[in-house]
Order: C-alpha cells, then sequence, then structure tokens
C-alpha cells in the first residue's frame, strides 16, 4: 500500500516594491519612446519593453513645426497617476536661430494630466538631452483608457534648418540623432508616476 505524501508550497508574491516606493505610495513606470511602424512614421507608441523602433528619430525640418504623439497601450486595469514624472530626451539641431520643445501628457481622450513643459534653445548647433520634470494631477486611467505624451518641434528657422528628437529603445545613430559620434541618445523614455496598490 502506498501512503500519499502531501507537498506544501509557499504561496507566490503578485508584485515587489522598493522601500521608498512603499513609503511614498508611489511608484515610477518607464515606456520607451518609439515608432511602431517603419511604413507609418506618425505611429508612434509608448512601450515597456526594448525592441527596434521602426524608424529612429523624427525631425523637424526648417519652418515646419512638428508634433508626435506618443500613446501607450490600452490599460487592461485601472491605475491612478500622481506625482513627479521625467521625461528624458535626445536631441540634435543644427539650428541658427530659437527653437522650442514643448511637451504635454494626457489621457488619450484630451484630459490634462501635466501643464506644458517647454525647453527653449538660444542660437546655434547643439546635441544632448533633455530632462523635464513635470507634476502630475492626480488622474484614474480607467480600463481600456491610454496615455499620450505630445512632443511638439517649434522651429523659427528657415532653408536648411532641422531639430530631431530620438525614439529608438535600442539606441541606435539615426540620421541626426547619433549617439555614438555626439551627446545625444535616441533611447528616450519617460517615467510616469503611479499611485501603488498596497
Amino acid at each position: 500500500m502506498v501512503i500519499p505524501t502531501r507537498f506544501r508550497t509557499a504561496s507566490q508574491p503578485i508584485a515587489s516594491y522598493d522601500y521608498e516606493d512603499i513609503a511614498s505610495g508611489l511608484g515610477l513606470k518607464k515606456f520607451w519612446l518609439c515608432n511602431d511602424d517603419s511604413l507609418d512614421a506618425t505611429s508612434y507608441g509608448l512601450i515597456d519593453y526594448q525592441i527596434y523602433s521602426g524608424v529612429i528619430e523624427a525631425i523637424q525640418v526648417e519652418t515646419a513645426d512638428k508634433t508626435c504623439n506618443f500613446y501607450t497601450p490600452e490599460f487592461n486595469h485601472p491605475k491612478t497617476v500622481r506625482g513627479t514624472g521625467f521625461l528624458i530626451l535626445g536631441y540634435d539641431r543644427n539650428v541658427s536661430d530659437t527653437s522650442t520643445i514643448k511637451v504635454t501628457l494626457a489621457k488619450d481622450n484630451g484630459t490634462i494630466i501635466c501643464a506644458e513643459q517647454t525647453k527653449s534653445f538660444s542660437s546655434g548647433a547643439s546635441a544632448g538631452v533633455l530632462t523635464f520634470k513635470f507634476e502630475c494631477t492626480e488622474t484614474l486611467i480607467k480600463q481600456g483608457e491610454k496615455l499620450k505624451l505630445t512632443i511638439a518641434i517649434d522651429e523659427a528657422s528657415g532653408t536648411g534648418t532641422w531639430v530631431a528628437i530620438g525614439h529608438d529603445p535600442i539606441n541606435r545613430d539615426g540620421t541626426k540623432c547619433a549617439p555614438t559620434s555626439d551627446d545625444s541618445i535616441t533611447a528616450s523614455y519617460v517615467l510616469i508616476p503611479f499611485k501603488l496598490d498596497l
């Protein structure tokens, strides 16, 4: 006669948090900026894993302003945005006049989560990394909704000028932003603060 043996296993943790996150009740979630379709240069996304972007950078040319809207996938569960977020954005420019990059975070229905943040450049070419800090109004993201990060490039110069921003999670060189040879990056990302369900 075989006597059955019972095995008891410990329950598996379903989430883990840093002590600082638990203390504040908030956690920063990283989303990489990317272009998710090489055939459509207006198809921008915010993703939480590093893949090859279909297009490495967005380029504003001459006096035509450029706006890029980066969307998260639909949320499967409700989450609350609250606290301080950051955008780390690689850029390059050959402009001889002032140019401006404006950033806004909102829900895909247009509800503003943080006020517009602006960085302006004086004359002269440059390449580098910009850090935008933004304070988020407490906002519930419902199941099925998305977040939208809008980056607008305003240019005040004319013939032959351009401003580029990088959006390749793998950090490859683009035609303008070239991490291997200048001070820019293409692996730009945003850190969005979410209220933790503790």
